[in-house]
């Protein structure tokens, strides 16, 4: 009996695995101070005295898989935070600061001698922690087109985050819009496109006129725009509309590079 139960207890541990996964970890610290700020000679210099920037990032988890279950428990954290020292007056800003956790268990449900087969059971839960600073400030949403919205609004910052491709938001990224609009559309193509008409923002042609009369009627002191570098405005393009408008800058950060098919480099 005692060599059945080990012979048993071998089986059972060699029909299933504890696996951990950690997918990234990284920690990045950088610094750097400005001696020419008020050089003539040096107009476009980074405006700060002294900066340290901090972050780090960590996502992995931990895989129980036997013959008939897979448990799987992941944790996610990123967190980053900046010190700016300007003209004597240091300010500090979080940039990031989340905890995520999630669990998946997976259960097959009917298990035969010749196999295991379905239905499969499936649950799963996560949670995340996060600081938001409650205030009592107002705020208000518009859902309407950009370069008309902005004749009627003014401010000390505008953030603009177009479409900087052909690709139409409605078009090809309309999930929550569908969920929301729990209605019944003929889906286009092999990626399920809904019917949808394209902005000015999308369109060559267009692009460049669309971005010149939005800052044209923009009443904002500061404006910062994100685009892409392969988008359908080029940078120098950019620089010369928004030159037009007052002093411009550009400041690059390096992304991954999004491939939309399996041929591009």
């Amino acid at each position: 009996v005692a060599e059945e139960t080990a012979a048993q207890a071998e089986a059972i541990s060699a029909a299933s695995s504890l696996k951990a996964n950690v997918k990234r970890a990284a920690l990045e610290y950088m610094e750097h101070s400005v001696t020419n700020k008020n050089d003539p000679n040096y107009p476009d210099s980074y405006n700060s005295d002294e900066q340290h920037n901090i972050g780090g990032v960590f996502d992995g988890n931990l895989t129980y898989d036997r013959s008939n279950m897979v448990w799987i428990n992941g944790l996610y954290m990123e967190y980053a935070k900046s010190k700016t020292t300007e003209d004597g007056v240091t300010t500090e800003n979080e940039n990031q600061d989340q905890i995520l956790l999630f669990t998946d268990y997976t259960h097959k449900v009917w298990q035969l001698e010749q196999g295991v087969v379905g239905p499969f059971a499936y649950l799963g839960y996560e949670t995340e922690f996060t600081t938001f600073e409650l205030n009592d400030n107002e705020h208000l949403v518009f859902n309407e087109n950009a370069n008309e919205l902005i004749k009627k609004i003014s401010g000390d910052i505008l953030y603009l985050d177009p479409p900087y491709n052909h690709r139409e938001y409605g078009a090809n990224y309309h999930l929550l819009n569908t969920i929301a609009l729990y209605d019944d559309f003929i889906p286009k193509g092999k990626t399920g496109l809904r019917e949808y008409t394209k902005s000015a923002w999308c369109k060559k042609n267009s692009t460049q006129s669309a971005l010149d009369d939005l800052l044209k009627s923009a009443k904002f002191s500061q404006i910062f725009l994100s685009y892409n570098n392969e988008g359908i405005i080029s940078p120098e393009e950019i620089r010369i509309i928004m030159s037009k408008y007052g002093k411009y800058k550009c400041f690059t950060k390096k992304y991954r590079r999004f491939k939309a098919d399996s041929k591009r480099e």
